[in-house]
């Protein structure tokens, strides 16, 4: 009897196993088969109750690898950009620009995973299928290594599309981002994620420590 149930616990696992690497070949293929997109999105942060704390909207673009353009044009607008080695937020309002190193930023801006290499994926969250949700396809990402600013990552696919993702926090909160309008693989210059601050903005420097 003994044999057998540990015989079960290693099937149980080793199907465990499977099931993930299936999970993680799949995303693989699915974020594979872009180099770039762009799209509008809502984005709506909600308490642990369902009660929504924030909404924002905008319009975004990625071109693989490194590159990242996220605009946020209301309530409030806010620019977010990375050539994949410096991150550059606007705020028009405060007419104020932070540069960041984005190594050292990465940990906050996680929407920036879409850009990554699917080695860095592998090597940073274990991966499975969630099936919570009855359609589409959707997949977990937990990551390996405990963040105070998100947990769990989930990203829901409709007809190979990605048309939604979600950010849990370790407090409960749940930022949800939809995506319409999606483009695949449009043409995108370069240089629209080299920001260039406009004149007369205070740019603040934290990669040399100037301002």
């Amino acid at each position: 009897m003994k044999q057998k149930i540990v015989a079960i616990i290693f099937l149980l696992c080793f199907s465990s196993i499977g099931f993930s690497k299936s999970a993680s070949r799949d995303l693989q293929n699915r974020l594979s088969s872009f180099k770039s997109m762009q799209a509008n999105f809502s984005q709506t942060v909600v308490s642990d109750s369902g009660k929504m704390l924030q909404k924002l909207t905008g319009e975004m673009a990625i071109l693989r690898p490194g590159k990242f353009y996220w605009h946020v044009q209301k309530p409030m607008a806010q620019v977010i950009v990375t050539n994949g080695q410096q991150l550059w937020i606007y705020e028009p309002d405060l007419e104020q620009v932070t540069v960041r190193d984005l190594q050292e930023s990465i940990s906050q801006t996680p929407v920036y995973l879409l850009t990554h290499s699917h080695a860095y994926l592998k090597d940073n969250f274990n991966i499975s299928y969630d099936k919570h949700y009855k359609d589409g396809n959707w997949f977990d990402l937990r990551p390996k290594q405990k963040s105070d600013l998100f947990g769990d990552i989930i990203l829901g696919f409709y007809d190979d599309q990605l048309l939604q993702m979600q950010l849990d926090s370790p407090l409960g909160q749940h930022t949800i981002i939809r995506f319409t309008d999606v483009r695949i693989n449009p043409k995108l210059d370069s240089i629209m994620f080299d920001f260039q601050a406009p004149a007369g903005v205070d740019v603040i420097d934290q990669t040399t420590g100037k301002s």
